[in-house]
């Protein structure tokens, strides 16, 4: 009987002592931090703010900071590193034995900007605050306005009264986006786009930089007039100016506006 606990028990003493030399062993200590994805945050930014260091045990750090041991992972690491800096969407931390610490990083895209009480909020496509000024940014992004909430905090999603609108102004991006990318026309439509706002409770109105609104309805078939809309615009109207393009009739409406004439004509697409 004596016997048969007997084994256990050294085995488990035998079990500790390898864990113990295996959390001392400098052969295991942690020589590079290897960061892959990150475009916003450089390198060195990275490392500033993270837990973990190099010239230390990689076993004994991920007993310290504690995550998903069997999977070599530091998830409470990446908890932390997501929480300090918002243009983070995913990163996976695994130790890969025996002297490197892998940092995988997922970025999030800065779409939108929003006004709010003097401020400016730079978001995402899910409505992310990224970023927090005092001016409009530099960067291409589109204003979107009518969208209402009443506080926010960096780093997580806006508290809308509205998500709708929100998955219009994506839907938005994302047909022209698409189109862009095939390059079905002669120039990219997105850097036209300077603001898309929800003013009117039943139609979007977007406004480009050569100072055309085109007027859609936000509803189902908004990609369909999404793509209508950039058929008209490079076929129909690259020499016609200023104007209203309204798609909310049985066919879409061009208003050409020339000082304190206005003409109004039907906007077809020229095959």
């Amino acid at each position: 009987m004596r016997v048969r606990y007997f084994i256990p028990v050294i085995l488990l003493l035998a079990l500790l002592a390898f864990f113990a030399l295996l959390l001392n062993l400098q052969y295991f200590n942690i020589t590079e931090l290897v960061f892959e994805g990150n475009k916003i945050y450089q390198d060195s930014t990275l490392i500033k703010d993270t837990n973990l260091k190099t010239n230390e045990n990689g076993f004994k750090q991920l007993f310290d900071q504690g995550g998903k041991l069997y999977l070599f992972r530091y998830s409470k690491e990446e908890e932390h590193l997501k929480n300090i800096f918002p243009y983070i969407k995913d990163i996976r931390i695994t130790y890969q034995v025996p002297d490197t610490i892998s940092y995988v990083i997922e970025e999030r895209n800065a779409i939108f900007y929003t006004a709010y009480l003097g401020t400016y909020l730079v978001l995402d496509h899910e409505g992310t605050v990224l970023e927090v000024s005092e001016s409009a940014p530099d960067k291409d992004l589109i204003l979107l306005s009518g969208i209402s909430f009443t506080t926010f905090k960096t780093g997580k999603k806006l508290d809308l009264e509205n998500t709708n609108k929100l998955d219009t102004a994506a839907v938005t991006f994302n047909a022209i986006k698409k189109a862009d990318d095939k390059g079905t026309y002669i120039e990219e439509f997105l850097p036209l786009v300077e603001e898309i706002s929800f003013a009117d409770k039943k139609n979007i109105h977007m406004m480009l930089k050569n100072k055309i609104m085109a007027i859609i309805p936000a509803d189902d078939n908004i990609t369909y007039n999404i793509n209508s809309l950039l058929d008209i615009y490079f076929k129909s109207l690259q020499v016609k100016g200023n104007g209203v393009l309204d798609f909310t009739g049985t066919n879409p409406v061009f208003t050409p506006i020339t000082g304190q004439k206005q003409e109004t004509s039907s906007a077809t697409t020229q095959g």
